[in-house]
């Protein structure tokens, strides 16, 4: 997570267990950070001390096992601190992380965050998104563009314009796939965020796959029912290339080709 602040007080991220209980990376408030658990600290970490308004990539990865929390947490790649403290809450709260909140420093400030990664336990190192857009025809053209043009141009909208340019599905077992942006360089990829921004045009059940085309075959993602009231995001994300399951290539994310399937 890449994060910078106006102050030094509270947590940097929480981590909510199966339970009542919780763990932080979190501010001492003189720029240093250590890891808590319930009813435990690790105590400042040695050799890295935060400044105000500059971008920080973090990095923690935390086990639980009864009556223990093992810890691991890096800055900008660097390892800041180790360990294991014990906690009597530990054994009883399911032994699994819920959900991740990033903290605010208080007093009226503010902290921002970008780069949000989770993964299964895998440091990534620091990270940027890259965003791609749709450039050109792919290998299938079934949904109909309104306005008549092709049907790559009426998805290519950084920001959405809803009804005013759009492709429909009109029966069921459409694709469409369109070439993307090239990325601009070699980079080591460590994952990809597929979207679409979909809606329905009547009431009904009615759903569609994203679909991604890489190595030369296709991937359907899971069924994704839109909203007839509004236009919703369908998103997947990928850690590793699904056709090959290794990390993707830059020339491989260069080749990709997204789009939908109509499904019902």
């Amino acid at each position: 997570m890449a994060y910078k602040t106006q102050g030094l007080g509270n947590s940097i991220i929480q981590g909510n267990t199966i339970g009542l209980s919780s763990w932080q990376l979190a501010h001492v408030g003189d720029g240093r950070v250590q890891f808590n658990a319930p009813h435990a600290g690790s105590g400042p970490f040695d050799g890295f001390v935060m400044a105000l308004n500059t971008w920080y990539f973090f990095e923690i990865r935390v086990a639980m096992t009864p009556n223990l929390y093992t810890y691991e947490a890096r800055v900008n790649n660097s390892v800041l601190g180790t360990g294991a403290l014990a906690s009597s809450t530990a054994g009883a709260v399911g032994l699994g992380t819920q959900s991740f909140v990033p903290g605010g420093p208080g007093g009226g400030l503010t902290c921002t965050i970008d780069d949000v990664q989770i993964t299964d336990g895998e440091f990534l190192g620091d990270t940027n998104w890259g965003v791609i857009y749709p450039n050109a025809p792919g290998d299938a053209a079934a949904w109909t563009p309104n306005p008549a043009v092709a049907n790559w141009i009426n998805t290519s909208e950084h920001s959405p314009d809803d009804f005013t340019s759009y492709n429909q599905a009109n029966a069921v077992a459409n694709q469409d796939l369109y070439n993307m942006d090239d990325l601009g360089g070699n980079f080591r990829i460590v994952g990809a965020h597929a979207l679409n921004c979909v809606t329905k045009s009547a009431s009904g059940v009615s759903s569609i796959k994203g679909s991604i085309k890489t190595n030369g075959s296709l991937n359907q993602e899971t069924e994704f029912f839109p909203s007839w009231a509004s236009w919703l995001y369908q998103r997947t994300g990928y850690r590793k290339n699904p056709i090959t399951g290794l990390d993707f290539t830059a020339a491989e994310i260069n080749a990709i080709q997204r789009g939908a399937l109509r499904i019902t």
